[in-house]
């Protein structure tokens, strides 16, 4: 039930305009499932499609108005969040906070709980890149650096790898 690729395409430029030449910005994170293919390999696609209806609506509880949530595809998403340009990272750490806790609560599966959580990796326009599209792919490096730290935690473009708040 999240939009695609193609909204995101549609969303980010006018995003993008929606802030030139104000105080605020964009971050934008890069959310990966930690534990989905284990679940989806032990309790079928039925169980994998649960899940990720179940994570879905859990990101859209964590956003504020004006935020967006998409699912690039398997078990990978996307959201872009309207901040503050003075307290942008503050901001984009509390949405990724809170929604790593929303995720590491149990999704039940015909009485099963079923354990996942999720890595996240985050860059903000225009402070870490004045290109949206490299601060996209920026928040996936740090995503990449999240999972490799030990996943289950926040790292932000510019953070030390594995020394970001969890």
């Amino acid at each position: 039930g999240l939009p695609n690729r193609a909204a995101l395409a549609r969303f980010l430029p006018r995003a993008q305009q929606r802030n030139q030449g104000t105080q605020d910005g964009l971050a934008v994170l890069y959310l990966d499932l930690d534990g989905f293919k284990p679940v989806n390999d032990r309790y079928g696609h039925a169980a994998g499609d649960q899940v990720l209806r179940e994570a879905a609506s859990r990101m859209r509880g964590c956003l504020r108005g004006g935020d967006l949530v998409v699912r690039l595809g398997g078990d990978e998403f996307l959201m872009i969040l309207q901040v503050a340009a003075n307290d942008a990272a503050n901001q984009a750490r509390q949405v990724a906070e809170r929604t790593l806790q929303a995720l590491a609560v149990p999704i039940h599966w015909e009485n099963q709980p079923l354990q996942v959580g999720c890595s996240i990796g985050g860059a903000l326009w225009p402070q870490d890149h004045t290109d949206l599209e490299q601060v996209v792919e920026l928040a996936d490096q740090a995503l990449y650096l999240a999972k490799q730290a030990g996943r289950g935690r926040v790292i932000l473009h510019g953070d030390a790898a594995g020394e970001g708040p969890r």
